[in-house]
């Protein structure tokens, strides 16, 4: 997340937010994050002021969450980044935060990757669909329509049928002391979201892995070590579906500039859902960060740049003749004066 806090930054200071409140959960996961992108500030956006207040994740009740929005609504800021999880959360947030006043007309609202398109599911009308309008989620994408090997993995992703789905997940370790934790079932990984899951990521890392521990292996012995598997792993680099993959080499993480990131705008629709009278709102992804910077997204999709505009309109020959017309204009006028000067005793002048 500390990456991650570099794209995020760096697009609230191109659409020129000032003041930034931030709202995040105070684990591991929003602690490091919220950190991250105050740190980044002070190097890429120093004019930017940030508030940023917890939510604690233990035993949350309904007034720890109203008092977190109070402390932001005290700032009189307009524009919030939420580092939260799940939609139970993002319901109460919203709620709270339009009862407060800092949701809805006149209020934009950013979510971190813990949030997903689909959670953004209302009642027609109500208050939260109301306070939901304009909201956004920036995060990481592992690919998107296009790009050769995204494309490739893609279709032989999908081509996995029941029996491998039902062997993959039987493959996956189990927690006895922690019942509650539960994988994401295989078949619900294929479908057409899979640019916005880990899928492709775990594929990219997995061959990294791989490639490094080949390169890492004493040809005698067979012996690999941790030293050597990092060091090499690191130093990978190779063009994955998630793009060109590049690791740092501090950290072993995935080099922020080598990772495609969009902000996907939440759009409410004109009509509802008959049979369920809910509202479920329609993702745009309206901006997209690719090799170090952020770029516009037209209606398919596709990153265009500004159009770098010429304003010198008349042409070369044109301005040379303009020019020469006017060369002639001052020297008549000059001319003209003079002869008036000289003649101003004479009766045509006077």
């Amino acid at each position: 997340d500390g990456g991650t806090a570099i794209p995020v930054v760096e697009y609230f200071s191109k659409i020129n937010v000032e003041h930034l409140g931030i709202l995040f959960w105070n684990d591991a996961y929003g602690t490091s994050f919220s950190q991250a992108v105050q740190k980044t500030r002070l190097k890429t956006a120093p004019e930017m002021e940030i508030t940023a207040v917890e939510i604690s994740t233990i035993n949350t009740s309904q007034e720890d969450i109203a008092l977190s929005i109070s402390l932001l609504a005290s700032t009189q800021y307009r524009y919030f980044f939420a580092i939260i999880v799940g939609k139970e959360t993002l319901d109460d947030i919203m709620l709270e935060a339009y009862r407060q006043g800092i949701a809805g007309p006149g209020y934009t609202w950013f979510f971190s990757d813990g949030v997903e398109s689909k959670d953004f599911v209302f009642d027609h009308g109500s208050e939260l669909e109301i306070a939901s309008r304009g909201a956004s989620i920036i995060k990481a994408e592992g690919g998107v329509f296009g790009m050769p090997y995204f494309d490739r993995f893609l279709n032989v992703w999908k081509a996995i049928n029941q029996n491998n789905t039902e062997y993959i997940d039987s493959t996956l370790p189990t927690y006895e002391n922690d019942p509650t934790f539960v994988h994401t079932p295989t078949a619900e990984l294929l479908d057409d979201s899979v640019s916005g899951s880990p899928v492709s990521f775990a594929y990219d890392a997995m061959i990294a892995l791989g490639i490094s521990a080949c390169a890492s292996i004493d040809d005698q012995t067979f012996y690999l070590n941790g030293r050597d598997h990092f060091s090499n792993f690191s130093s990978t680099k190779f063009n994955g579906t998630t793009g060109e993959v590049i690791f740092d080499n501090l950290t072993g993480t995935r080099n922020v500039n080598s990772v495609l990131y969009n902000v996907i705008n939440m759009i409410p629709p004109e009509g509802i859902n008959e049979d369920t009278g809910k509202t479920t709102f329609d993702s745009k992804v309206s901006a997209q960060y690719r090799n170090g910077s952020w770029e516009k997204v037209d209606k398919n999709g596709q990153q265009f740049h500004e159009p770098q505009i010429n304003y010198m309109y008349i042409g070369s020959s044109s301005r040379v003749i303009g020019m020469l017309l006017s060369t002639i204009i001052v020297c008549m006028s000059i001319g003209f004066m003079s002869w008036t000067f000289w003649n101003r005793n004479e009766k045509v002048v006077k």
